[in-house]
This record gives structure tokens, C-alpha cells and sequence, in this order.
């Protein structure tokens, strides 16, 4: 005999299948807070703000607090009586007290020589003197600015200090003698020589001899200024171009 058995149950169920993830709930922002002051806080005029040390907190409307480092701050120069520098992050803003001395201003005298002044300029304190003199040229003279000086006629100077007070500099100068053409001419207007001499020159005349014809002996009787002036009896030194 064979034993028969027979049973009975269900199928399983199937796994339940997941909904959509929610969305992340966006914080938003309620304000910005400086949660440590920067390092630096008093600077002269002309610096510019400096954050190091700062530490920015975003503060949100769930009550919770996050560093932030994408803060935007002024970045110009920094002027006497500015008395805070605004911080800003996204649409919020924070002010950072700040003090703002002024610089020591200083007094730069620009010399000649020992006695003449050219000018006195008044600048900051650590800023760069900057000058460029021309001295105008005289009938013996050309003048090259050569730069500046601590002392008269002492050696120049790569480049002047940063001013830390009251300063005196004296120009140095090289000059160059001029020159000035003495140009002999015949009567007729041609050039027999053209001298080129420098300021102060004796003039020495050209030895100058015109061939007879068989009409005419001719004689060199002297040079004149002007066609059919007076002849010159002594030549003066060089102090124009004649």
C-alpha cells in the first residue's frame, strides 16, 4: 500500500516595491555672524582689509550654524575714517569694526645745487619720492638729468627711499658743450667751408684764394658778417651760429 499525501499553502508576496526619495528639505538663510573677528583689525591708510583669522558662520532659520568660506569682503584700499568693512555672503551681510590711522606726512626737498631749490613735494609716509627735473639749456650748455643725489654732486641714486621723514635730494646733472656752425660763403653765396665749432672757440678764418682771370687780379681782403659789409679785423670766440 502506498501512502498518498496532499498539502496546501499560498505564494509568496511580492517584495513591496520603494517610493521616491524625498527631497532634501533647502535650508534657508536667515543671517551671517562673525564667529571669530580677523587677526588684523587696525591698519594705516592705503592698506587693505585683510580676513585671516575670520571665521564666518551662516546662521539658518532651522536654528543650525555652518562655516562659510565664499564671503565676499571690499578690496580697495582702506581710507582714514573708514570705522568698518562689510562682509557679504549670498544675499546677507555683516560689518567687521575696523580703525583707520592716517600716515606721518613728510616734507621732500628737490635741490638744484646747495643753494637753489627746485621744489618741496610733501608725500606719505612709505610711499616712493618721484621727480624728473629738466634743467633748460644755456648758449654754452646742454643739460642731461642724470637722477639724484643724498649730497651735492655726490653719487646718484638707483632709486630714492621710501619716505620715512623729512628728506633733502640734489640733483645731478652732465653737461655737454655746445656746438654752433660758422659757415664761410664768396659773395656769391657759396659755401666754402662749414666749421662746426663748440662754445667758446676761437674762429680761425679758411685760407681762401680765388684764381685771377685774365680781366682781373683778385685779393682776399677779409671775411664780413654780411655781403658787403665791413670786414671783421679780430674773430670773436664762437657764441652763436654765424
Amino acid at each position: 500500500l502506498a501512502m498518498i499525501l496532499s498539502g496546501c499553502g499560498s505564494n509568496p508576496s511580492p517584495e513591496p516595491t520603494p517610493g521616491p526619495t524625498p527631497a532634501p528639505v533647502e535650508k534657508s538663510l536667515e543671517s551671517i555672524e562673525i564667529a571669530t573677528k580677523p587677526t588684523k583689525v587696525n591698519y594705516k591708510e592705503g592698506e587693505c582689509f585683510d580676513p585671516t583669522g575670520m571665521i564666518v558662520n551662516a546662521c539658518y532659520q532651522d536654528g543650525t550654524k555652518e562655516a562659510v568660506t565664499t564671503y565676499t569682503y571690499p578690496t580697495k584700499p582702506l581710507e582714514v575714517g573708514t570705522t568698518s568693512v562689510t562682509i557679504t555672503y549670498d544675499t546677507k551681510t555683516k560689518d567687521v569694526a575696523v580703525t583707520v590711522s592716517a600716515l606721518a606726512r613728510y616734507t621732500i626737498t628737490f635741490m638744484k645745487n646747495e643753494t637753489e631749490k627746485i621744489k618741496d613735494e610733501v608725500y606719505k609716509e612709505g610711499e616712493r619720492p618721484h621727480f624728473t627735473y629738466s634743467e633748460p639749456s644755456t648758449a654754452e650748455f646742454d643739460f642731461t638729468f642724470l637722477g639724484w643725489s643724498l649730497t651735492y654732486n655726490g653719487e646718484v641714486l638707483s632709486e630714492l627711499p621710501l619716505v620715512t621723514g623729512n628728506a633733502t635730494y640734489f640733483a645731478v646733472l652732465s653737461k655737454k658743450t655746445r656746438k654752433y656752425s660758422v659757415i664761410f660763403k664768396t659773395s656769391g653765396g657759396n659755401v666754402i667751408q662749414n666749421q662746426e665749432l663748440e662754445y667758446g672757440t676761437q674762429i680761425v678764418p679758411p685760407t681762401y684764394v680765388l684764381e685771377d682771370t685774365t680781366q682781373y687780379h683778385f685779393e682776399l681782403l677779409g671775411w664780413s658778417l654780411t655781403k658787403g659789409g665791413e670786414v671783421v679785423k679780430t674773430f670773436p670766440l664762437v657764441t652763436e651760429s654765424v
